[in-house]
């Protein structure tokens, strides 16, 4: 009896490793999917930074310096278009470390998958041994729900990532992309 439950933890525990190899090994794929479209955005917000830094140094070629050693006030009047221009670049290197992000969730939720495995083979070892080990089949059991609810936020996580991505990627082709 007791190896029944041993056999279905072991089962169990080895089908979610697999089910966890296969998720780990898909960031391959995400960055071969996703790679183009990220470079893209990143493209797009390139071309406004150099708009933007264009337009500022056209403004300054425009105002005459009040003092050639101290031309501070270049600051104070297009403190607006800087501030702009930061945005921007912020923006950018954001984009740059999205596909780390996204592999980051992959990866997140293959290691939460084998804790679940693991958990899982507690349940079935421990549950087959009687009402004396109950309460390390309980045990088991919290380390499932929460690795279950780790999967959770990081799955949520992985297509709101892709989502945003696949909205940028298609306002960027209708040419609807705003700063």
């Amino acid at each position: 009896m007791i190896f029944e439950f041993i056999y279905g933890g072991i089962i169990f525990l080895g089908s979610l490793i697999t089910i966890a190899i296969t998720v780990y090994f898909k960031t391959k794929s995400f960055e071969e999917e996703y790679g183009k479209k990220v470079d893209d955005i990143r493209m797009w917000y390139n071309a406004k930074i150099m708009e933007k830094i264009e337009e500022i140094m056209t403004a300054r070629k425009r105002v005459k310096p009040f003092h050639d050693v101290y031309p501070e006030y270049f600051v104070d009047i297009h403190y607006k278009e800087i501030q702009e221009l930061a945005k921007t670049v912020a923006t950018y290197e954001r984009w740059g470390k999205e596909l780390q992000r996204g592999k980051k969730y992959l990866r997140e939720t293959a290691k939460y998958l084998v804790g679940v495995g693991i958990g899982g083979l507690i349940i079935f070892t421990f549950l087959g041994g009687g009402l004396e080990y109950y309460q390390i089949s309980v045990i088991g059991g919290l380390l499932c729900g929460l690795m279950l609810l780790f999967i959770y936020v990081a799955i949520t996580s992985y297509h709101r990532l892709m989502e945003e991505i696949d909205e940028l990627e298609t306002k960027l082709g209708s040419g609807e992309m705003e700063d």
